[in-house]
């Protein structure tokens, strides 16, 4: 059924609805009549020409309903026209709200108003998703696999990998809040150590942080990232976590946790900071993720937690990292928050 055959269904409804209402108030009052005629022996042409004029009403009056109930259905018809020119794929497509629209005006305002959120989503869906590596960067030495969920059509997780010089640049953050607000953080954040990929490492974070603290202000957001280098020179990771949660290197059946003293980007400026290395060796498997992975709730109502994730890689640590990535996450429920993962394996 589409949209129009059920607003003229409601618009025949109303027609008919309306002409039974002025033909019950009609009809009684000739009843009345005619029952006083009976008992009283009253002039029997009175009720003749009170059918008569009963008739006319009929015949009249329901043609001027008619033109009444397709003039008073007008806003309906036209909120149904929007509702299918949106069904069809045009998000810009808006109720106008008309004078005899009474209800319907009321409603179309909060259409109107739920197509503005719904366009905004969809703007930021688009733009967020058009800043993902469309293609993950290949590095000597390494294989790497991400992927990432939210639990709205745009969110504040997002992950950067992309190759500068000598380097694999690596970077996993998770915005405080969801929706567009949070998408926005993420994506200043991310621009803004693009930006300063130049720079050393510690320099690319504080210069980061302090820019990003002046748009943040005193609202309260603040994003927390896991940011790294891997030199394939060197084969050595340098990394930082602001606030982020620790990034977990598997190698020869054990978990090394990596991460370092620091706060969330956005809270207070940094003047300062230290950040760790390690050389990666063969067969390593770095694992990366925001805290929607481990927080996540399963089909039983338990959160996955941290146990759970390592269990689960070292049952699929053979697997490619774009496969390992994807195997996790089929396996989380998703709905509750965003969630964000990196898997890079040394060879």
């Amino acid at each position: 059924m589409t949209y129009f055959n059920f607003s003229t269904k409601v618009k025949r409804s109303l027609v008919l609805r309306v002409f039974v209402i002025c033909l019950a108030l009609l009809i009684v009052p000739v009843i009345i009549y005619a029952s006083y005629v009976t008992v009283t022996d009253a002039p029997r042409h009175v009720l003749w020409h009170l059918l008569a004029f009963f008739l006319a009403v009929i015949i009249f009056g329901g043609s001027i309903t008619t033109i009444l109930v397709r003039r008073m259905a007008k806003p309906l018809r036209e909120l149904d026209g929007v509702i299918a020119e949106v069904e069809k794929g045009d998000l810009s497509a808006r109720y106008t709200s008309d004078k005899l629209g009474f209800e319907i005006n009321i409603l179309g305002a909060h259409f109107n108003k739920a197509m503005d959120s719904v366009s905004e989503l969809h703007i930021g869906h688009e733009i967020q998703k058009s800043l993902f590596p469309k293609k993950l960067p290949s590095a000597p030495g390494v294989e790497t696999g991400a992927g990432i969920h939210f639990a709205k059509q745009v969110g504040g997780d997002f992950y950067d990998l992309f190759v500068h010089g000598k380097q694999l640049h690596i970077t996993i953050a998770d915005a405080s809040g969801k929706g567009v607000g949070a998408c926005l953080y993420s994506l200043q954040v991310r621009s803004m150590l693009r930006s300063f990929s130049s720079v050393s490492l510690e320099e690319s974070i504080i210069s980061t942080n302090n820019l990003f603290c002046e748009d943040t202000g005193d609202t309260g957001s603040f994003v927390t990232a896991w940011v790294g280098r891997y030199d394939h020179h060197s084969h050595t990771l340098e990394y930082f976590s602001c606030g982020h949660p620790h990034a977990l290197l598997f190698r020869e059946g054990q978990v090394i946790e990596l991460s370092t003293p620091g706060i969330a980007l956005g809270t207070i400026p940094f003047t300062s900071l230290q950040t760790s290395r390690i050389k990666l060796e063969r067969e390593d498997l770095l694992i990366l993720f925001t805290d929607g992975v481990i927080e996540a709730r399963l089909d039983n109502g338990k959160m996955f937690g941290k146990e759970a994730l390592i269990a689960a890689i070292h049952e699929n640590k053979d697997l490619s990292p774009q496969t390992l990535v994807d195997t996790l996450l089929s396996r989380i429920s998703r709905e509750d928050d965003d969630i964000a993962l990196i898997a890079i394996k040394s060879f």
